[in-house]
C-alpha cells in the first residue's frame, strides 16, 4: 500500500460475538517460546456448544490479522458461493473444511497486497507488521477448527484458508460465522483505529474484550484478577499474579488514553467507561 492509500485504513470491525468473549487469544510468555501451547476451549454461546482447537494456540499478534482481515472483508464486500467462479474461490472453500449442514454457506473473500493486511493489523512506520510474520499468523489462524453444536445437530469448519499468489498479492476466505457477522448479524464492532493506537499485548487484548462486553455510555466496574483470568492462562504462581497485576494496570491506563474510554483504578478494581460518540462532540 502507498503512503497516498494509508486512509483507506479500516476504522472498525465486525466481529462474531463469540471471539471476544471466549478465551482463545491469550497473552503468551515471551520468555517461553519454546513451549508452544496448544488451544481446547469449549464454550457454551446463545444456546451453541462451541468448540476451538489447534495445535498451536493462536497470539494477540493473530488476533490483530484477523481482525484486520475481517475489516478488509467489510470493505471489500465480496462473497464466495459454492458456484464461484473465482480463480481460487473454491480452492478456498475447500480449505476451509466446511461440513454439516453449512456445507453451502456463503463465505467472504478478502484479497489485495500484503501491505493492505499489515497496514490494517498494526500501526508502524514501514507499513505495519512484516510479511513474516503476517504468514506465521495466517497459518496458524488457518489451523484453527471450530465445533458448532445445537441440539444434536453438529457442524466444524476452520476459521480462515488463505492462498498467496505472489510476493505481493493474497487472498483469504472466512470462515461463515465470520461472514455473517460482518454482513450484519450478530456482531461486536471492534475499533481496529483504537487498537492500532494501543502498543502492548495486554492493552489490545483487553480492549477487545470489554469492547465486547461494553455499549457505548455503559460502564463497568470489574476486580483485576477476573479481567487477567481472561487474560491469560493458567493460574499463577504469587510472583506471576503481581506481575500479571501490575501489567493489567498500565494496559487500563492505557486504554483510558483514548478519546471514547475513561478509566479509572481503586485497588483491586477497576472502573472502565465506554464513551458514546456524541459525548465527544463527533
Amino acid at each position: 500500500m502507498s503512503k497516498l492509500s494509508q486512509p483507506l485504513l479500516p476504522y472498525f470491525a465486525m466481529i462474531e460475538p463469540a471471539m471476544p468473549l471466549t478465551d482463545i487469544f491469550l497473552i503468551r510468555d515471551r520468555k517461553k517460546k519454546k513451549h508452544l501451547p496448544t488451544l481446547d476451549v469449549r464454550q457454551e454461546f446463545n444456546g451453541y456448544q462451541l468448540h476451538w482447537s489447534a495445535r498451536q494456540a493462536p497470539t494477540i499478534g493473530d488476533q490483530s490479522v484477523l481482525y484486520a482481515a475481517v475489516a478488509l472483508a467489510g470493505m471489500q464486500k465480496q462473497i464466495l458461493d459454492t458456484d464461484t467462479l473465482h480463480a481460487h474461490g473454491q480452492s478456498l472453500r475447500a480449505m476451509l473444511n466446511l461440513e454439516g449442514a453449512i456445507t453451502g454457506q456463503p463465505v467472504a473473500l478478502v484479497c489485495g497486497i500484503w501491505q493492505d493486511l499489515a497496514g490494517a493489523a498494526k500501526k508502524g512506520t514501514q507499513g505495519g507488521m512484516s510479511r513474516k510474520s503476517l504468514f506465521g499468523s495466517l497459518k496458524r489462524l488457518a489451523e484453527i477448527t471450530i465445533w458448532v453444536k445445537k441440539n444434536t445437530e453438529e457442524t466444524s469448519t476452520r476459521v480462515l484458508s488463505f492462498i498467496y499468489g505472489n510476493d505481493k498479492q493474497f487472498f483469504i476466505a472466512l470462515n461463515w460465522r465470520l461472514t455473517n457477522a460482518m454482513l450484519g448479524n450478530q456482531f461486536v464492532r471492534i475499533s481496529l483505529e483504537e487498537r492500532r493506537n494501543l502498543t502492548t499485548d495486554c492493552s489490545k487484548a483487553l480492549h477487545a474484550r470489554l469492547s465486547a462486553t461494553l455499549r457505548p455510555g455503559a460502564t463497568q466496574r470489574v476486580g483485576l484478577d477476573s479481567l487477567a483470568s481472561h487474560l491469560w492462562a493458567g493460574v499463577p504462581a504469587p510472583i506471576a499474579l503481581r506481575k500479571r497485576r501490575f501489567t493489567l494496570r498500565a494496559a487500563l491506563q492505557e486504554l483510558g488514553e483514548l478519546d471514547q474510554w475513561d478509566v479509572s483504578l481503586d485497588g483491586a478494581f477497576s472502573v472502565v467507561t465506554r464513551l458514546s460518540p456524541d459525548k465527544n462532540g463527533e
